[in-house]
């Protein structure tokens, strides 16, 4: 019988999004992966082609090997922008969302201490944006691709 401790080592040196293609490669693509307390089911197509789509907007407006922050409530779409940040190199920070006021809970984070401050209106409200746009398309009733 193999190593245990070898067998995991070897296996845990691919990147988290890599594995996750992995998978999603191997298994049906309709398949669903993630149900949220809202009831919105979404399947491994889904969460690939919204990883991509939010990923390339994120990817224009952040550096690679970023921090950035989720300030989302736990649902799909915070499976989505984890796989989206994961996606184009950016190192995902999941914030507390019930943790109090979002500026609170950012500053305690420590994402912004030496950081040069960023226009966080414009990077919001495009992502917001993207956000409602995605909602549209995997929600039942919606215009799914």
């Amino acid at each position: 019988m193999a190593d245990p401790v070898k067998r995991i080592e070897r296996r845990s040196r691919r990147a988290i999004f890599q594995a996750y293609l992995e998978n999603a490669r191997s298994e049906k693509k309709d398949k669903v992966v993630v149900t949220d307390g809202d009831g919105r089911k979404l399947t491994h197509k889904d969460i690939t082609q919204g990883a991509f789509a939010l990923g390339g907007a994120i990817g224009r407006l952040t550096a690679k090997n970023e921090r950035v922050g989720i300030l989302l409530p736990t649902s799909a779409g915070a499976v989505i922008a984890l796989f989206a940040l994961l996606s184009r190199g950016r190192v995902p920070a999941m914030l507390n969302f019930t943790a109090g006021s979002k500026k609170r809970v950012v500053e305690a984070s420590g994402l912004v201490a030496g950081l040069p401050t960023p226009n966080h209106s414009r990077f919001t409200m495009k992502l917001r944006s993207i956000a409602m746009d995605m909602a549209r398309r995997t929600t039942p009733g919606g215009c799914s691709s």
